[in-house]
């Protein structure tokens, strides 16, 4: 086939994604990612790469314009911007008809929100719609079609329907009869306060009689939607609102929205090239680089490879960095104590309850004000300034077996505002609670918290090894003359400030467990607390 032969396929994703609600406030909707592909990945990859593509941008446009720009370089995409993309009047017809000078002929049109399996027929001279059948309750939010012998015999948009000739259009279709549609779509008429596309679709079915192709369809327009598909990717959500990561063939693409987090860990990888990755690219929020080989130690490790990551760590990131002391504490100051007191805060907001006694596993613990008073704040405050990376554990950490390279992932972009150094405790800190807390085995929801009066039993698997690398780890830090206690009281704290950031249920097993762990460490001999953290779900090396 021809590159002249191929439909030109236009995507519409300008719209704000308002029935998404929050998962959409800081994305674009066709960026949301499925198993670190966006949405508008996986459409892409549905057709040839030898198509013309033209994407209808409104909503954060610049952030699909980047991401595509990272994503697809090698695709031939025409961008076009919707001057009012939202409010009266606008919606898909209005989107689809700025897009028509970008659109020489036949096109496939596609909703940036559907999704579907199978192959579609791009060879063919008929027009043709998607469909899918909905319940009747669910009939009024789409766009419906009455279908007699395979083809569409009426249009029916954003009302209730009931019956089996009515299908819901899934937002895809095949326009072969362009200027038949185009004349009709010009139509101003608006149904809800939207301009759509059935004013074009209905002058079809009057003229050609266009075809009814079902098609195995996802939709993924709302926030249970969407989940609901998420979850067929992966076993438990453990994203960040403000975050994203994307795999797309051979590069590795992260966002975060705010833009300085890219710029501050950008300049941080150039900082140690050879042990995290040399960032391509660094814009609007976004940046790029190439798919790293190996695999990480939770995917495989050993004593020995364990020994030599310490290794690794020591020689070639753990370089000192001269800071004045006063200058030192200021900045643990604010990253210890004042991040602390605003997550469990944010915590706090999500369960009101939450700073009380409770009993974890079984144990009374007192109230987080009792723990926090107890903490030796200042002691932590006297760090051991370094180069870091700030999020140090197994998932974020390959060995590539071929080259006997470590290279380091997802490291964090400041300490307390600073770009230039961190504190050696929290790195081993955050290697000690990845050996507690397995986070792969988290992401595969092997993990439980149950409610139990006024407290929680929690419930996770982890591997058997994790104990023998702890120890290692441990003859590491007294090698180094540190102090093995805070690195335990840091682990705890580590968990109490991870634990707004995630959704529930594991929110509430990191703020348990540390709140525990902060147990065991500043009551060490007066307070008796059975040592077991953990029943463990299941347990492997």
């Amino acid at each position: 086939m021809y590159v002249e032969d191929l439909p030109t396929i236009c995507i519409l994703a300008a719209g704000r994604g308002s029935r998404l609600g929050e998962v959409s406030d800081h994305l674009n909707k066709a960026l949301l990612p499925l198993g670190k592909k966006a949405i508008i990945s996986r459409i892409l990859e549905k057709f040839p790469t030898r198509c013309s593509f033209v994407v209808a941008l409104g909503y954060r446009g610049e952030q699909v314009k980047t991401y595509l720009s990272m994503a697809h370089p090698d695709l031939n995409i025409t961008y076009v911007d919707i001057p009012n993309w939202q409010g009266p009047g606008s919606g898909p017809g209005l989107s689809l008809l700025c897009c028509k000078p970008a659109i020489p002929g036949r096109f496939i049109f596609v909703a940036c929100d559907t999704l579907w399996d199978g192959d579609i027929d791009l060879e063919s001279h008929n027009d043709w719609f998607g469909v899918a059948t909905v319940s009747a309750e669910e009939s009024s939010r789409y766009c419906n079609f009455e279908v007699s012998a395979g083809r569409i015999s009426a249009v029916h948009d954003k009302v209730s329907v009931s019956g089996p000739q009515y299908k819901a259009f899934v937002g895809l279709c095949h326009v072969f009869n362009t200027k038949t549609f185009w004349s009709a779509l010009e139509s101003t008429s608006l149904i809800k306060g939207e301009h759509q596309i059935s004013n074009g679709v209905s002058e079809l079915v009057a003229r050609h009689g266009p075809h009814a192709v079902p098609v195995e369809w996802y939709d993924t327009g709302t926030a249970e939607q969407f989940a609901t598909l998420a979850a067929h990717y992966e076993q438990f959500d453990f994203s960040k609102p403000e975050e994203a990561i994307y795999i797309v063939g051979s590069r590795v693409i992260k966002y975060f929205s705010k833009p300085e987090i890219a710029e501050h860990r950008a300049k941080r990888a150039q900082s140690r090239p050879g042990v995290f990755p040399e960032i391509a690219q660094c814009t609007n929020g976004f940046y790029w680089y190439p798919l790293q080989p190996g695999h990480t130690l939770y995917q495989g490790c050993s004593p020995h490879l364990f020994t030599g990551l310490l290794a690794f760590l020591d020689r070639e990131l753990w370089q000192p960095v001269h800071v004045p002391v006063d200058e030192l504490r200021a900045v643990c100051r604010k990253f210890y104590v004042d991040k602390t007191v605003e997550r469990l805060a944010l915590y706090e907001k999500k369960h009101p309850a939450a700073g009380k006694t409770m009993r974890v596993n079984g144990a009374d613990l007192p109230a987080i004000s009792d723990l926090m008073s107890r903490i030796p704040w200042d002691d932590l405050l006297d760090a051991e300034p370094v180069v870091f990376h700030g999020d140090l554990q197994f998932d974020n950490i390959l060995f590539d077996p071929k080259s006997g390279v470590f290279t380091l992932l997802d490291w964090r972009q400041d300490f307390g505002g600073r770009t230039d150094f961190g504190d050696l405790y929290y790195d081993l800190a955050k290697l000690n609670g990845g050996l507690l807390l397995n986070y792969d085995l988290i992401k595969d929801n092997h993990f439980r918290v149950t409610h139990e009066g006024n407290g929680v039993f929690l419930d996770f698997a982890r591997r058997s090894s994790g104990d023998t690398y702890k120890e290692i780890l441990r003859s590491f830090v007294d090698t180094k003359g540190l102090d093995w206690n805070r690195v335990e009281l840091m682990t705890a704290l580590i968990y109490l400030n991870m634990s707004p950031l995630h959704a529930a249920p594991f929110d509430e097993l990191l703020y348990a467990l540390g709140r525990r762990m902060l147990c065991q460490v500043l009551y060490a001999r007066d307070y008796e607390i059975d040592s077991t953290l953990y029943l463990g779900l299941s347990k492997s090396n």
